[in-house]
């Protein structure tokens, strides 16, 4: 019998552990007990759990000592109605060029990635460290710009520097925002929003009918900003991490 949890490939050997996704979206105290030790008895040191927002799922997990990392929240935008007065932009909004493997990053891009991450569940979790944030944060710049995980990278420069950044994949078919981040000192000023504007520019100019962004729900300000530009939320998911 297949356990009801899969290895986690990448993670493990980026981070030099043995990760692991717990598979159903549902489970009471009794299963996820089972399945931690045998995963404990395999090897394993972490399990992520992404179980549906229920009541009986958090009690079970927390009888287990998994902790709610994270509340993912998937918004949807559907681009049918928009006019072009929903997408006109303040600022002009530049393409970061291709870069090659071995390339190193823009450090005013690389910056605004960890800025991006600020309510990421790998800095939110103690048992990892300030490093491994910053090198998952930087590997996902990079392959952003390498366009192994992005179809685009935009940005806004003032002054001669990168001062806001957007990259832009795709998941489920649909254009998918990854990271987008202000610097700080150039918060208020609608350079997010045209980053958005942009990226939904981009999808409507090669026939896409939506698109998406993931955000925590924690993060009330992400979410007002993604509701006052159209978006409505389409699902939610709660990431348990299950340390062994």
């Amino acid at each position: 019998m297949n356990p009801p949890y899969a290895f986690l490939d990448w993670d493990s050997m980026f981070f030099n552990r043995k990760l692991g996704r717990l598979l159903p979206a549902h489970a009471d105290a009794e299963f996820l007990k089972t399945a931690l030790e045998q995963a404990s008895e395999e090897g394993y040191d972490l399990l992520y759990w992404f179980a549906k927002p229920a009541d009986s799922n958090h009690a079970a997990a927390e009888a287990n000592g998994g902790w709610l990392a994270d509340r993912k929240r998937t918004y949807l935008h559907r681009l049918e109605n928009l006019s072009a007065e929903d997408l006109m932009v303040n600022w002009f909004i530049d393409r970061a060029p291709e870069t090659g493997e071995d390339e190193p990053v823009d450090p005013e891009l690389q910056a605004l990635a960890f800025a991006a991450g600020v309510e990421s569940r790998f800095l939110r979790d103690p048992r990892f460290s300030q490093a491994d944030f910053e090198r998952l944060y930087r590997e996902w710049m990079r392959k952003s710009l390498t366009r192994e995980l992005a179809e685009e990278v935009l940005c806004i420069e003032d002054f001669g520097k990168k001062r806001a950044m957007l990259t832009l994949g795709l998941r489920m078919g649909r254009p998918d925002i990854g990271l987008v981040a202000t610097a700080s000192d150039y918060r208020g000023r609608g350079m997010a929003g045209d980053l958005v504007r942009a990226s939904l520019v981009w999808a409507i100019n090669r026939d896409y009918r939506e698109a998406q962004v993931v955000t925590q729900a924690e993060n009330a300000g992400a979410c007002a900003f993604y509701e006052a530009l159209g978006y409505r939320v389409e699902r939610e998911d709660w990431v348990y991490h299950f340390w062994l």
